[in-house]
């Protein structure tokens, strides 16, 4: 559960840095 938590911030952090 943590660990998808966890990817779902990477993954907006990288979306995030795509803007």
């Amino acid at each position: 559960e943590d660990m998808l938590l966890l990817l779902f911030c990477c993954f907006y952090d990288v979306m995030l840095s795509q803007m």
